[in-house]
C-alpha cells in the first residue's frame, strides 16, 4: 500500500459558454403576491420585441390578454391587472416575446 501525492484529472469543459450566461433578455415580476383584487405586473425587455402578456387560470384556460403589442420598445413596462371579478385561486401570468417565455404564479385571495 502506498501514498498518492497527487491525482491528475483530465480537463473539463463546461456545457455553458460565456455567451450563454446572459440569455435572460426579459424579466417578469408581480406584486403584491398574494393579492386581493389588483396586482401590479412589471416586465422588462432588453431589446425591441413583440409582447404578449396573458393571464391563465389553474386549468390553463385563458382569462385575459393584458398586453399584445408588436415592436414593444426596450425597457421596463407596468400593467395593472384587475381581478375583482375572479374567484380566489392560483393564476398564471405568461409573458411571451419573440425569443422567450416567462411565467409567474399569482395567488388571488379574497
Amino acid at each position: 500500500c502506498g501514498w498518492i501525492d497527487y491525482i491528475v484529472f483530465p480537463p473539463v469543459s463546461l456545457p455553458v459558454s460565456v455567451n450563454d450566461i446572459d440569455k435572460n433578455n426579459i424579466s417578469l415580476n408581480a406584486y403584491p403576491n398574494p393579492f386581493n383584487d389588483k396586482i401590479t405586473i412589471d416586465y422588462s425587455i432588453k431589446n425591441i420585441s413583440d409582447i404578449n402578456l396573458t393571464i391563465y387560470n389553474a386549468m390553463g384556460q385563458k382569462i385575459k390578454v393584458l398586453t399584445d403589442i408588436q415592436n414593444q420598445r426596450a425597457g421596463k413596462h407596468t400593467v395593472i391587472f384587475d381581478a375583482s371579478n375572479l374567484i380566489s385561486g392560483m393564476y398564471y401570468c405568461r409573458l411571451k416575446t419573440n425569443n422567450e417565455i416567462k411565467i409567474k404564479k399569482l395567488m388571488l385571495i379574497k
